[in-house]
């Protein structure tokens, strides 16, 4: 599938192979249970061996990393727990206007640098973080509406596509839990998927 040679990381490669199962559960708006269940087994199958002869994303799964192997909040996801609650913590000390419209990409990876002591210059590893810091609450607030308005093109739209820009909507809002929003590597297929949609809308 041309999802899994775009996808450039493990877990969006596992995420978009789960997801694009998603257009066998509809098929001419009839639910088939049986062909979804056979064919997620078999991904599920495939993806268990790969895990398997996969050390690093073993280690990563029973937490044995740099980021510590004690089972925490912290360590969960290679550090990325830490993170997560270090940039709510960078968000809280912010000022009241850095608040309201952000700080900014750069200010925003120095002060998680200095709160991490890990120099990743990515972020907060969480699309939803990036933009509250980055743009603030009126940033966020305006990224909801962008994914409310998403959401009712593809509820909206009557064709044989509708299915795969379920899934690849799927497919973008799990990943936006895991990589920032510049980094989320179902982008591509997710917007032409939405330019598919609206063109073919009735």
């Amino acid at each position: 599938m041309p999802v899994n040679y775009i996808c450039s990381n493990r877990f969006s490669n596992v995420t978009c192979r789960i997801n694009s199962n998603a257009r066998v559960f509809c098929k001419e708006k009839s639910w088939n249970f049986i062909r979804a269940a056979i064919v997620g087994a078999t991904f599920i199958s495939l993806t268990s061996l790969w895990v398997v002869d996969n050390q690093i994303l073993k280690d990563r799964i029973e937490g044995k990393s740099k980021y510590g192997s004690e089972n925490s909040f912290e360590t969960a996801g290679s550090g990325r727990g830490g993170i997560y609650l270090n940039a709510l913590e960078i968000y809280s000390e912010s000022s009241f206007i850095e608040k309201i419209i952000g700080m900014g990409n750069t200010e925003k990876v120095t002060r998680i640098n200095e709160k991490t002591r890990i120099d990743n210059q990515i972020g907060a590893h969480n699309a939803i973080l990036d933009i509250l810091l980055d743009t603030g609450g009126i940033g966020l607030l305006l990224f909801i509406i962008y994914l409310r308005n998403i959401l009712k093109l593809i509820n909206s739209s009557d064709n044989q596509y509708c299915t795969l820009g379920t899934s690849m909507f799927m497919a973008y809002l799990i990943m936006s839990f895991f990589d920032g929003y510049e980094r989320v590597t179902v982008n591509i297929l997710f917007f032409l998927t939405l330019a598919l949609l609206a063109k073919t809308k009735n």
